[in-house]
């Protein structure tokens, strides 16, 4: 948790912080006016960011005190889905086997170990209907009713029908005008063999796991080679579990003489891999005919085995083509820039980590890079112009509608720079950029949480952090000056970038556009400057929190407040189109004076909500939960 005294001085300094700015005073600029507004969201900011570390403090479990919801990043949820891979690869190859082969009795180790697999079962259809989830914004979602609904959509059936015991009801209705019926519920525990396709579930889920990434790349594995690899284990599952059937089948029809074991005369014999040999021979379609279906069931179970092994191999003709088809270009670009890589590393002699960082640059990026500069723009306006702005607004999944500087952009500009913006995915804990590299791109955050670092005595504090749809990066190009401040990722983050063309295009085309930003560089220059004042004085509390294990996992609920108070303020630009004093009037100038003490007001507002917050925070600290955040 958070040192609370700390949080006392944190608070303290705040409501102590210099105001450069008096209402009482005669306002006759512009600056002064836009400076006063940008102190107030300096401070709503600074608040917010104390929030957000006081926040990341707590433990996840904060979130599943509400109303005992579990939270999907829990160490509880992980392990819970470890025992329930464990329990499905039992279901898909040790529970077929024993159905075939094993002949069990009741109150044996089989059948005590097939009621405890029903409760586990069980207990995971509970843990699901409590188990929060993020939508599609990334926002976590721990409403029980939202649960439920996005559960019934999912697999709620299919794990309903897992956990039920039919067994049990049947073995008590087995009596003797109920043998046939439960000579066909025989198949004990086939039944479950639904919660295979469950796995395919956690396999999605864990595929695209960090671990799992850097596992991959650190055995040079292809992703096609993982899907090949995923549709040759799913063809022996599917093959074990046909074989095992094969072979019940005799058994469930007390071998009768048309049945392939007694025709066959495989009553002897290793019945198990038979009946494998007999799958491979049907699934590759060349039929031997020396194991043949004697019986209409067997007839029906090979006929599906069959229709089973057609679409099968269409399916695995049409992934195979996809694979080769989409690995034809990017991935022989990407192989010939690790190449080179390889060659211009061995030639400059550059060390093996920042080889390894080059090519995991490339191999992060490779995904999202495309035709040249120069195809794009002949390619793209081929187009109408109507289709190249609907086409630029949907691209990078519609960043264009919420990135804070094309909002309420013209069309024209929108299609002339949205396309050609360069997508690059930067890992956690890299830099965009440091203190002095050379600037002439803009950056603006689409997914994930940056933050700005200035360097004070010898060391890099953070300033403030941004999340999606801000920018960054215009004030040294503004200022033609190399970087002043370097910007480092808390989170795997999605970034376009405005590059020099693009700059040049704006400047001079859309000159207007060019203005708001020069602007915007100017005030951002001044909340940063502001920032780093009052950081100097937090020298030794940063040294203390940089110690905290912040959970990445709560970042959203603080997200999601701070974009309400600062991204969708109505009073976030006042005073930003107010016109300098030879254009204003007397009345004009009243009309700013009330602006001012309204701006005054709703610091005042803003500041006694943040500081209630803090309080409550501090006084229900060990009992904290989500709640607390949405009502405020």
């Amino acid at each position: 948790m958070l040192d609370l005294q700390s949080l006392d001085r944190t608070t303290n300094l705040i409501s102590s912080s210099p105001k450069i700015f008096n209402p009482t005073e005669p306002i006759i600029n512009t600056q002064t006016s836009r400076a006063y507004c940008q102190t107030i969201t300096n401070t709503r900011r600074y608040k917010l960011s104390l929030l957000d570390r006081f926040e990341k403090t707590s433990s996840i479990s904060a979130v599943s005190k509400l109303c005992m919801i579990i939270h999907p990043q829990s160490k509880f949820k992980k392990t819970w889905e470890i025992i329930m891979i464990i329990l499905l690869i039992y279901t898909a190859t040790i529970m077929p086997y024993r159905i075939a082969f094993i002949v069990g009795t009741d109150y044996d180790f089989w059948w005590l170990l097939d009621n405890i697999l029903n409760i586990l079962f069980f207990m995971d259809f509970l843990v699901n209907c409590l188990s929060a989830y993020y939508d599609d914004c990334n926002k976590l979602i721990y409403s029980y009713k939202k649960i439920l609904l996005n559960y019934l959509r999912g697999w709620m059936i299919i794990d309903l029908i897992g956990c039920i015991p039919l067994d049990l009801f049947l073995e008590s209705t087995s009596t003797g005008g109920y043998n046939n019926l439960l000579r066909l519920f025989r198949l004990p525990r086939l039944y479950r063999l639904v919660r295979i396709s469950k796995i395919l579930k956690l396999i999605q889920e864990y595929k695209k796991s960090e671990f799992i990434l850097n596992l991959q790349d650190f055995f040079n594995i292809k992703q096609s080679v993982v899907r090949l690899i995923g549709v040759f284990s799913a063809v022996l599952v599917c093959v074990h579990i046909f074989a095992c059937m094969w072979a019940f089948l005799p058994k469930f029809e007390e071998y009768k003489p048309d049945t392939w074991v007694i025709k066959g005369d495989f009553i002897d014999k290793e019945q198990y891999m038979i009946s494998v040999y007999w799958c491979f021979v049907t699934f590759s379609t060349v039929g031997y005919g020396d194991i043949t279906p004697g019986t209409s069931l067997e007839c029906i179970v090979a006929i599906f085995w069959m229709l089973f092994a057609v679409f099968f191999y269409s399916f695995i003709i049409s992934s195979l083509a996809s694979i080769l088809s989409s690995l034809e270009n990017k991935q022989t670009a990407l192989m010939n820039k690790l190449s080179a890589i390889d060659e211009f590393s061995k030639e400059g002699n550059i060390t093996k980590d920042l080889k390894l960082k080059i090519r995991k640059y490339f191999k992060s990026n490779a995904e999202f890079e495309g035709f040249r500069w120069n195809d794009k723009r002949e390619i793209f306006f081929e187009l109408p112009k109507s289709l190249r702005y609907e086409i630029s607004l949907s691209m990078y999944k519609g960043s264009a509608k919420f990135l804070t500087f094309f909002k309420h952009r013209n069309s024209n500009f929108i299609s002339n720079v949205v396309p050609f913006l360069t997508h690059i995915i930067i890992l956690k804990d890299n830099h965009v950029y440091r203190i002095g590299d050379y600037a002439d791109e803009i950056f603006f955050l689409v997914r994930g949480k940056v933050e700005v670092k200035a360097g004070v005595e010898g060391e890099e504090l953070s300033l403030v952090s941004l999340l999606p749809g801000c920018s960054f990066g215009e004030i040294e190009v503004v200022k033609q000056t190399n970087r002043i401040y370097s910007i480092k990722c808390c989170a795997k983050s999605s970034l376009l970038i405005m590059n020099y063309d693009l700059l040049e295009l704006t400047k001079t085309k859309f000159q207007s556009i060019w203005h708001d930003l020069v602007v915007k560089a100017y005030e951002n220059a001044k909340i940063y400057t502001l920032l780093l004042e009052n950081i100097k004085h937090l020298n030794d509390l940063h040294r203390g929190e940089n110690k905290e294990k912040n959970s990445k996992d709560r970042k959203n609920l603080i997200n999601e407040k701070i974009k309400k108070e600062l991204l969708n303020d109505e009073n976030w630009d006042l005073g930003k189109g107010v016109k300098t004093d030879e254009e204003v009037s007397e009345q004009n100038i009243k009309n700013l004076k009330t602006k001012a003490f309204n701006i005054t007001s709703i610091d005042t507002k803003i500041n006694m909500s943040l500081d209630k917050i803090i309080a409550h925070l501090k006084k229900n600290s060990k009992s904290l939960t989500p709640s607390i955040f949405i009502s405020s």
